[in-house]
């Protein structure tokens, strides 16, 4: 049974526990009491347990995986020349040149994404798209080392893949399984899930919770959870994406970068205390989970 640790903490600005309620032919059903802080979620089969951790823990500047140092323009690609050599199974020592791109799907800041298909394997893929010269961030480039090597080492079949990063002379190439679906608020909302019943939808919560228990197994916090970051299938099996806020740390450390969207952030977060990052990722789902059942925010922030 994996055990993922909250420590409770008082806060008079959000209560401890609240009742989630909506109406279904005209009577008042009471779902589920989510217990935001000292909370004990039992999941057959998987098994995540929630329960208060301990009272002390050690603290850091920030997390170690999250503290990155200087480094020059050579040192930085060859940093990524070096994250360029991992290749997985069909995708090994393939080139920008081995993929037909077949439209863009996203573009960012940072980064663009498009839809490729292997020419060899004719599987379809995503190519997330960085230009070198956007890279110079000390911030931006520790952040997406960091998503990259956390990406590698997850295996779950509710957690986007990751097959290869290719370095094509003024870019950056990353590519990651192409999930056909929508976010999950979205999802929510279309016409015919709007009835939806409350198994299909925990049906679903149950999937994104094992895997973050899988993730937090690993020592990996999401830091980002949210609606938008969570993508269902037609076939309604979820996808977890975006792992840019992610970090490696240790259960007893904490951090103090703020990160993470509003209605979602935990309240030490928003306070600017140290916070324990796996936590912070419990709230959040505590946060879709409300959402999820009921159409709102349990807070809202402004």
């Amino acid at each position: 049974m994996q055990i993922i640790y909250v420590k409770p903490k008082q806060n008079q600005q959000y209560p401890n526990s609240l009742i989630c309620q909506r109406r279904r032919n005209n009577q008042q059903l009471t779902i589920t009491q989510i217990r935001l802080h000292s909370v004990l979620l039992s999941l057959t089969n998987e098994g995540l347990q929630i329960k208060p951790g301990p009272s002390e823990a050690k603290t850091s500047e920030d997390c170690k995986s999250v503290i990155v140092k200087p480094m020059s323009k050579v040192n930085l690609l060859a940093e990524f020349s070096k994250m360029c050599e991992m290749q997985l199974g069909k995708f090994k020592s393939c080139k920008i040149e081995d993929f037909e791109i077949l439209k863009t799907v996203g573009k960012g800041a940072y980064a663009e994404v498009k839809e490729a298909i292997h020419k060899s394997t004719r599987e379809v893929v995503a190519l997330k798209i960085y230009e070198k010269s956007k890279l110079l961030d000390q911030v931006k480039r520790a952040s997406l080392l960091r998503e990259i090597r956390i990406l590698e080492s997850l295996n779950h079949p509710n957690i986007v893949k990751i097959y290869a990063c290719i370095d094509d002379g003024n870019k950056i190439v990353i590519v990651l399984e192409l999930v056909k679906g929508i976010p999950l608020k979205t999802y929510l909302q279309k016409k015919e899930n709007v009835d939806a019943s409350e198994s299909e939808k925990l049906a679903l919560f149950k999937q994104i919770a094992m895997a973050i228990a899988y993730c937090h197994s690993k020592s990996v916090a999401h830091r980002d959870l949210k609606m938008e970051n969570i993508l269902i299938t037609p076939q309604k099996y979820v996808k977890i994406i975006d792992f840019g806020f992610s970090v490696r740390t240790k259960p007893d450390r904490k951090c103090k970068i703020l990160c993470g969207t509003p209605n979602y952030m935990a309240p030490e977060i928003i306070s600017k205390h140290e916070y324990y990052p796996q936590p912070t990722d419990v709230w959040a789902l505590g946060v879709i989970l409300y959402h999820t059942l009921c159409g709102v925010f349990p807070f809202q922030s402004n």
